[in-house]
């Protein structure tokens, strides 16, 4: 008996001194996102709604890019455009992805000309649209002209009377280059990728205030 009561009494004195179990987290851990290269363009570090987010660089299609990524809205490499593509939380749990940086190759020529094919396969009613300077739009760093797609002909001709108020909407097409094109609903620049003088991006600006800085756009491996 004495023996099982100093038994017992081992047994309570050990269990008394072992710390407790950690309790179990079943949270995600947070994501850790690479430093971005440079700090964020003052328009944006001012802005509240990115007070939760955090401001780091992203890399897709062999582009690196400074953005930030926010709960619910993040910008993700994309190897089918190739790019880099926006994730956002939409409406009724349904998640959207809308294309922020889309790469085509200039050929070894280097030639403005020669991304014209790509571009416009890849944006359905752009057959007769052409690559212009955006003289509307601030050159980008190592990119001292900033183009953008434009519709030729009549086409041309429509969407300027258009913009120009003298054409009403229901008889203009609104999207005459298709979604490359000028738009209601924001803008695409296209430019030269800083490093990679082969390599062209259409970047899309949305209309609102975007999360991305675009001239921070630079080659990657």
């Amino acid at each position: 008996m004495t023996k099982r009561l100093a038994l017992a009494a081992l047994i309570l004195s050990v269990a008394a001194c072992t710390p407790p179990a950690a309790e179990k987290n079943d949270a995600p851990a947070a994501p850790v996102y690479p430093a971005a290269s440079a700090p964020p363009p003052a328009s944006l570090a001012a802005d509240p709604g990115f007070k939760d987010c955090a401001w780091s660089e992203v890399r897709g299609g062999g582009v690196a890019l400074n953005a930030y990524q926010c709960p619910g809205d993040t910008l993700e490499a994309d190897a089918a455009l190739p790019g880099i593509v926006r994730i956002t939380n939409g409406a009724d749990n349904k998640v959207l992805r809308s294309t922020v940086v889309q790469m085509f190759s200039k050929g070894a020529d280097r030639a403005l000309e020669s991304v014209l094919p790509a571009v416009r396969a890849a944006s359905p009613g752009a057959e007769t649209c052409t690559l212009v300077p955006a003289s509307d739009e601030p050159p980008k760093p190592g990119n001292p002209v900033v183009y953008k797609l434009y519709p030729t002909g009549k086409a041309k001709a429509d969407y300027d009377r258009y913009i120009a108020g003298q054409l009403d909407a229901e008889k203009a097409d609104l999207l005459p280059c298709g979604p490359l094109g000028p738009s209601e609903g924001g803008y695409v620049e296209f430019v030269t990728v800083r490093g990679a003088p082969d390599k062209m991006a259409a970047v899309f600006y949305p209309g609102d205030i975007p999360t991305f800085d675009g001239g921070s756009l630079r080659a990657a491996p």
